[in-house]
């Protein structure tokens, strides 16, 4: 796998970045990679103690049948999701432009993973400046490679658990189906953000439910793809379900 790639929307996008944890902790590359070092030890922790099964078959079971795919969940759900590729097959993740993306990407390299730098864009003037255009290319051109691309479903703050759009535009021009997926650990923290990121904890039983792949031809019509849009966040939502249900025990007739 190549070490990082990165598609650069340019040097407006770094003037106007959103203050974030990076900014408060200052732009030091040392204390950067330092604090990326540190939480992707972390990730490796958690992934090592927790007793992680899948469903309705295994990560490698769907890699070996999909790969390469468009990855999808929910924002605040896509801490662990990096741990879950199976060595064998390479990924590139879609990693923000706010300035807490430049941590984000830091920590997905030393978990393995590729990088391409891109935001969403509500304004479609600002698509370029926030890198849209960039990011999207990026992963269509990864899977045309045979990488299987990540992205959060929902990645706008006025749009939470809304499917975005663009997911299913790439599914159409790229030809690879999308693969909704969830991750839950009975041992878990929430914090009180927008996303309602959750983390997982060490030493919990956890589990990653993945949904029927979502394919979407390539003539595709408007109509077409809203409707593969309503069905990848329909199964996101009952894959999201499934995977709290499987990691508190509740019973199958709990199901919503």
């Amino acid at each position: 796998m190549r070490a990082l790639p990165v598609t650069d929307a340019g040097p407006a996008v770094r003037q106007r970045r959103k203050r974030g944890l990076t900014d408060r902790l200052g732009r030091s590359d040392l204390a950067l990679d330092l604090l990326a070092t540190l939480l992707a030890a972390g990730l490796r922790f958690i992934h090592a103690t927790s007793r992680i099964s899948y469903e309705p078959r295994s990560n490698e079971a769907v890699f070996a049948d999909l790969a390469p795919f468009i990855a999808t969940s929910w924002h605040g759900q896509a801490f662990m999701l990096p741990m879950l590729r199976p060595p064998a097959y390479p990924a590139d993740v879609l990693a923000s432009r706010a300035s807490d993306g430049e941590l984000i990407a830091r920590t997905l390299v030393r978990l393995g993973c590729g990088v391409i730098r891109g935001s969403g864009a509500p304004n479609p003037s600002r698509m370029f400046e926030k890198g849209a255009v960039a990011g999207f290319r990026g992963m269509r051109n990864a899977l045309a490679e045979g990488r299987t691309v990540g992205l959060t479903a929902d990645f706008l703050r006025n749009a939470r658990r809304k499917v975005s759009p663009g997911i299913v535009v790439l599914a159409r021009v790229s030809g690879r189906p999308i693969v909704p997926l969830a991750f839950a650990s009975s041992r878990r923290r929430e914090i009180a953000s927008w996303d309602r990121t959750t983390i997982a904890l060490p030493f919990g039983r956890a589990v990653c439910v993945f949904a029927d792949p979502v394919w979407v031809p390539a003539d595709a019509d408007d109509a077409l793809l809203e409707a593969r849009r309503l069905a990848v966040e329909t199964a996101l939502e009952a894959a999201s379900k499934r995977a709290y249900q499987i990691a508190d025990r509740r019973p199958e007739s709990a199901r919503g």
